[in-house]
């Protein structure tokens, strides 16, 4: 009786990792929000359609975000000629604490505001930093904690920006 138990057992577990592993492997469509960047003005994801996008959810108060910050200024220059849209998306700090941050390191970085948080609600981040590489078709193809290089590679290639042909 015990064995059958265990078999049981066994086979759900198999059955429930094969399921979730399934699901985590299926493209997700990336959700659209409007968030403001540090001039006021809007900026949706949908502003980018058809074009691929790595997003990044950060906070002024995470040092491992201050880290990652803090090592993007090298391979900035090239991002923003890829082809690839980079949307550092901060959550909730106040205005002043982001321009006061980035005053701080000496970063010159495209930073949108997500001052309640909804943008990363509808992304069911798990915590900060964390990227989000969507493709040109609007899916999520990879999720991470540190900056996707392999993914932002392809992508890159994919978009024939001026990087691409390094």
């Amino acid at each position: 009786m015990k064995a059958m138990f265990k078999n049981l057992a066994v086979s759900a577990l198999v059955f429930l990792t094969a399921s979730c592993g399934f699901a985590q492997n299926t493209p997700a469509i990336a959700p659209d929000f409007t968030v403001e960047d540090l001039n006021g003005r809007s900026v949706s994801l949908s502003d980018y359609k058809g074009k691929p996008v790595i997003l990044l959810f950060w906070t002024v108060s995470c040092k491992i975000c201050e880290r990652e910050l803090k090592s993007l200024p090298a391979m900035y220059a090239d991002i923003k000629n890829s082809g690839v849209e980079f949307m550092m998306i901060n959550i909730a700090d106040p205005k002043y604490r982001v321009e006061n941050f980035l005053s701080t390191y000496g970063l010159d970085f495209d930073v949108l505001l997500d001052k309640e948080a909804r943008a990363a609600y509808s992304y069911n981040i798990p915590g900060v930093p964390t990227y989000f590489v969507i493709d040109k078709n609007g899916e999520i193809i990879a999720e991470d904690y540190t900056f996707p290089a392999a993914e932002y590679k392809r992508l890159r290639s994919e978009a024939g920006g001026a990087a691409a042909h390094e």
